[in-house]
């Protein structure tokens, strides 16, 4: 049986067809990832909900190889991601500099990416090796990869040649339900992404499974945790710290190991979008105009804030 592509630029190809989409938006929607998991990007916190600014002929010029000229075109083609569910729009309205479009990828848009890439399925490894001679009809075929050599006949004798039960032994490391341990996969498949862990192999997803306890809360208490504090992350580390339990040790953090963006961000999430309006015209109030300016005075506003809730030990970043 012959295989297709798995993925087109970074979206699996499965996806593009399933939403009618093309190639050039396979690479369209892989730069919104690319963009989305960069340091040096403007960002809005909306109701809780993180916004990107995409900058559209930027976009076009890191792509010329969809021979796209227009924002037109590119807008056109963010409005039928809106209308599939896979992204939401924000329009920022600047009295000064007119109008920005920020998009917030949403958990549809994390689905269009692999984490596990598959590679040919068992019966399909078997037939093929069997047609090249590497193995006999009697044997069968145990997958451990395209490159797996593991065969095993379907009874062995012992030195005293009485036959050897080879029946699989039943994992029973867990207990979690079928249901329960498939939903828990698709949560974890869908989070990820967001803090730029992705190619997980089985036996991560299974520790990562098997130490949170089954809790996608706890995963994501981790991942948020090390996001906050500018600490890279990979899947063996994401294990060791659920293993070792270290993300339920209370850690104290000085105000000056925090950055400036990470204390503005985390207020602005605290206070939420309501109270940073207020704020902002209280800004624009003091300083009689509007610019990069207010938004600098205000970062100093909520930076503020944010030391005087660590000063009172009223601040609790986990």
């Amino acid at each position: 049986m012959s295989k297709q592509k798995y993925t087109i630029a970074d979206v699996q190809q499965e996806k593009l067809i399933e939403y009618d989409l093309d190639i050039k938006d396979a690479f369209i929607l892989t730069y919104l990832k690319e963009i989305s998991q960069v340091k040096k990007i403007i960002e809005k916190v909306i109701e809780g909900q993180r916004y990107i600014w995409v900058d559209y002929q930027k976009l076009i010029s890191y792509l010329p190889v969809l021979k796209i000229s227009s924002e037109e075109v590119i807008g056109r083609r963010m409005s039928k991601y809106e209308k599939l569910g896979l992204i939401k729009r924000h329009l920022h309205r600047s009295l000064s500099y007119g109008t920005y479009t920020f998009f917030s990828l949403d958990d549809k848009f994390n689905s269009l990416f692999e984490i596990e890439k598959t590679e040919y399925e068992d019966i399909d490894l078997e037939k093929i090796k069997k047609q090249m001679g590497l193995i006999s009809p009697q044997s069968t075929f145990q997958s451990g990869g395209f490159d797996s050599k593991v065969e095993s006949q379907s009874t062995q004798k012992s030195a005293h040649n009485t036959p050897t039960n080879n029946t699989p032994i039943k994992d029973k490391s867990s207990s979690m339900p079928a249901a329960l341990s498939d939903e828990f996969e698709k949560e974890l498949k869908n989070l990820l992404p967001n803090f730029s862990i992705q190619h997980l192999n089985k036996n991560s997803i299974k520790n990562i499974k098997k130490y949170s306890k089954g809790d996608i809360s706890q995963v994501e208490k981790v991942l948020k945790f090390m996001h906050l504090k500018n600490k890279s992350m990979t899947p063996d580390i994401l294990v060791a710290i659920l293993r070792d339990g270290d993300h339920t040790k209370p850690e104290s953090i000085k105000p000056k190991e925090i950055k400036r963006n990470d204390k503005i961000k985390f207020m602005s999430e605290k206070l939420g979008e309501k109270e940073i309006k207020r704020l902002r015209s209280l800004v624009i109030n003091d300083i009689g105009f509007e610019g990069e300016y207010v938004e600098r005075e205000l970062g100093n506003v909520l930076c503020k804030k944010y030391n005087e809730l660590m000063k009172e030990g009223n601040l609790n970043v986990s």
